[in-house]
């Protein structure tokens, strides 16, 4: 992952260094932030990630969450966030939609 508008999302997710580095290169977990970057970079108006704490160490899992709050915060952004971990949603995610085997069981605003 690189480019001019990834680097300052690199730089917030903790990856400064792999702005030059090929993909293969990267470690599992700096790939998926890597592409996390990649993403936040083209500022969506929509941005799906599906279980983003996976494969992360706790440091990195807490700079993403930090990272992710900083955008909801913003506003500009509508962030789909699919997780098993409810400690891992970033503060600011204003509902919440469980499922349990593909059925709705409980709704938060």
């Amino acid at each position: 992952p690189g480019g001019r508008r990834a680097g300052p999302w690199l730089r917030k997710l903790g990856l400064a260094d792999a702005g030059g580095k090929l993909f293969g290169e990267l470690s599992p977990g700096a790939q998926r932030l890597g592409l996390i970057a990649c993403a936040l970079a083209r500022r969506p108006d929509l941005l799906v990630l599906d279980e983003p704490g996976q494969g992360l160490d706790d440091a990195h899992r807490t700079r993403l969450r930090r990272v992710l709050e900083g955008v909801i915060s913003v506003g500009r952004t509508t962030l789909l966030y699919v997780t098993h971990h409810r400690d891992e949603l970033p503060a600011g995610i204003a509902r919440v939609l469980r499922l349990k085997r593909g059925v709705a069981v409980q709704v938060s605003l």
